[in-house]
């Protein structure tokens, strides 16, 4: 008999429904509790999967302790991750969290030091690796049957963020609660992905510039303020491969 999975969804934005749709997708798994601080969100997710009223948390972490919860996939903007991270290894849940994992280094290294204390299983939801183009093309280097990789080229552009489309200061474009603009956000996708095909880089040389230098405040009176992240990131690697 297969056991049934039962997962613990943290961060109910818009991110969260395509990953509610690839979890409908799977055998054995289903969403068992939801946990968001917007709580006409978390009322209309519940209602849509019909979970029952004491499985919405507003505190992610009373989430992470439910024992019923088996495993947590984090989705909330970047100043949480490390948090969540944390509980999770706390109460020993496993996790699958989005990227980047923390703010910083500093961060890491804490996370770092309590996970080799207390060991879960945790994973960065760096997606690309599991589309079935990128594995054909690893399985064929891998069988040497298109010989030695070379030269790897990538370009991720996403138009969102121009000035025409006059999106406000979010929190992807605040440092202290992202830890770093386009690099992290898409950029890091990227860097995995040569990652998964070269190995780990060894050199490097990188330009990050920001062209959207102000944008307009969330706040009623649209108050113009800095954007303090980077909005162009370019890099030229060397691999170890």
């Amino acid at each position: 008999m297969t056991n049934h999975i039962s997962i613990g969804l943290i961060g109910l934005g818009g991110m969260a429904n395509h990953h509610i749709y690839l979890l409908s997708q799977l055998k054995n798994v289903s969403v068992g509790a939801i946990s968001d601080v917007n709580k006409e969100q978390l009322q209309v997710i519940g209602d849509k999967l019909d979970i029952p009223q004491n499985k919405r948390y507003e505190d992610y972490e009373e989430l992470i302790k439910d024992s019923e919860v088996d495993a947590v996939i984090s989705i909330v903007p970047n100043y949480l991750h490390a948090e969540i991270i944390s509980n999770c290894i706390q109460h020993q849940k496993p996790l699958m969290t989005e990227k980047p994992f923390t703010l910083n280094f500093e961060e890491a290294i804490e996370l770092k030091k309590q996970y080799e204390k207390q060991p879960i299983p945790c994973m960065v939801g760096f997606s690309y690796r599991y589309v079935a183009s990128f594995r054909y093309a690893k399985d064929l280097l891998q069988q040497n049957k298109i010989g030695k990789l070379r030269h790897i080229s990538i370009r991720y552009l996403q138009d969102w963020g121009i000035p025409a489309v006059q999106i406000p200061l979010t929190w992807r474009f605040k440092k202290a609660l992202s830890g770093s603009g386009a690099l992290g956000d898409l950029g890091s996708h990227m860097i995995d992905a040569a990652r998964f095909f070269a190995g780990e880089f060894q050199q490097i040389k990188s330009l990050n510039t920001t062209f959207v230098k102000e944008r307009a405040s969330l706040d009623a009176n649209k108050q113009i303020e800095e954007v303090d992240v980077d909005d162009y990131s370019a890099f030229i690697a060397v691999a170890s491969s």
